[in-house]
Parts: C-alpha cells; structure tokens; sequence
C-alpha cells in the first residue's frame, strides 16, 4: 500500500517480518517501556522526507496477533499515549468457533515445528499444557487457573513497564487465548475500559468490521476512509488508530503524533 511503512520486530520469523513488533506483550525480553515503543517505528525525518518534500501519503503500523486478547496491551497502550491523540480499535471479528479452530491449529503446528526444526524436548511442557485436544484446550482458557492469571497480569500492567516471563504474550500459555481471542464484546469491553479511564468519555474509541469485507474492496475502502478521516479530526483527546483481528484477519492501530505517525496491527491466525 502506497505510504505504507513497516515496523521493526526484534524476532526474526518469515511469517512475522515487516509485519508486527510484539512490543506491548513482552517479546522485548519483557520490557514494555511506552517511551521506548517508537524505536520500532520510522525516524521524524523519514516521515518529513515523504511528506514535506517528495509529498507522499505516509503511515507505519505494528500488526500484533495478541494485543486484542492480551489483558495487559490496553493499560500500556493507554500509558504510551499520554498527551498524544488515543488510538480508535478497530476490531476485525470471524465467527469465533472459525476462530478457535484456526487458532487451534496454528498453534498445533507451532509446537511440531518446536520439536521437530529447533529440536525442544518436552521438558517445556507442564501438567496441564499443552491441553490434548480442542475441547480441553477451550476448558483450559476459561478455568479458575487461566482467569487468575489474566486478572494478575492486568493488574500488574497498570503499574509497571516489565513484564514477568509469566506475563508475556498470553497468561498461561498460547492456547490460553484459544476461548478468549472469539470473545470479542469482553476484549473490546477491556478497551473502552482503559481508554475511557485514561482519555474521558465521548469518543469512539472501537469500530467493528466483519472478516468478510476485507475481500471486498469496496467495503475494504469504505471502512478505511472512515478510519484515516476521523484521525484528522481528533483533538489531543481525541484518537489515533488500532485495527485488530482475529482468525485470519489483520488489526491496526494508527498514531498520530508519535515518532513517525504510525498505525498498529494485530492479527490472529
């Protein structure tokens, strides 16, 4: 896409480069310092180049699979945007027993890839993780266990930028999230929460967009538009933009005055 810029990632993997920085969930070796998120971004300059001088469209974005899901993105993103334009979610929902399947799979595959390309023993298995099958790992992310942890997590990102290696990513594992990434109305509930907390009532900080329009252009473009205008009419307390998906689907969030303006993805296989 014309303008477009992408973000750096610490890890190098093929089907994450050029894509997502896992920034707000720890993958920085759990360190989620929001005065330290713009290193992933463009320079002020580059950004001066494109648009002062050679007159381009420009934006950047971050493309996280986990930060709809994970109980500590909110809180960190709330904190990166103090005295800035706060970021409007945009969530990109599928049906969620579609979502769990895939999700389900993907980390499948994952695993296999573990043990077999970079050769891990069992010995990172627990008792209870990984679940055997679909239905135990749905039980799983919703028990006592798997709640408690989120609760904790959440309650430790609003008061610290280091995340503990229980933390990171999703609490309780990957596949913690397999009952939690379709349950949308609860993750964009924690959202609205956090924003509306941090940068008052009043304004719309969420927007909805079926799976489905991504493969229609017109829909696609219509969606967008709305998106991109809104951004420049928003007051310092106002919003920037976060696009989120689950299952197949591509998440964003825009900045608007940060280091390089850029727009945050997440996406979820």
């Amino acid at each position: 896409m014309e303008g477009c810029h992408s973000p750096f990632c610490l890890w190098s993997v093929p089907e994450l480069d050029d894509k997502e920085t896992f920034y707000f969930v720890g993958h920085y070796l759990g360190n989620a310092n929001p005065a330290n998120y713009r290193m992933c971004f463009p320079l002020k300059l580059t950004k001066f180049l494109q648009t002062k001088i050679l007159r381009r469209p420009f934006f950047a974005f971050d493309g996280c699979a986990q930060y709809l899901t994970s109980p500590t993105a909110p809180h960190l993103l709330a904190r990166a945007y103090a005295g800035e334009k706060p970021p409007l979610l945009v969530a990109c929902v599928r049906r969620p027993a579609d979502q769990a399947v895939s999700w389900w799979n993907y980390e499948g595959r994952a695993m296999e890839w573990g043990r077999v390309s970079m050769e891990l023993d069992e010995g990172w298995n627990r008792p209870s993780y990984p679940p055997s099958t679909l239905m135990n790992a749905l039980e799983y992310s919703t028990s006592r266990q798997v709640r408690k942890l989120y609760a904790d997590a959440e309650a430790l990102a609003d008061g610290t930028f280091k995340l503990p290696d229980w933390a990171i990513t999703w609490p309780g594992g990957q596949l913690s999230g397999i009952g939690r990434n379709g349950a949308y109305a609860t993750n964009i509930e924690r959202y609205e929460r956090v924003f509306e907390r941090k940068f008052g009532k009043g304004c719309r900080y969420v927007a909805l967009v079926p799976l489905e329009h991504q493969s229609n252009q017109e829909l696609l473009g219509d969606v967008l538009h709305q998106v991109i205008s809104g951004l420049k009419h928003r007051s310092p307390s106002s919003c920037a933009l976060v696009k989120r998906s689950s299952g197949e689907g591509r998440g964003l969030i825009v900045h608007s005055r940060m280091r390089s303006h850029p727009a945050i993805c997440t996406e979820i296989p």
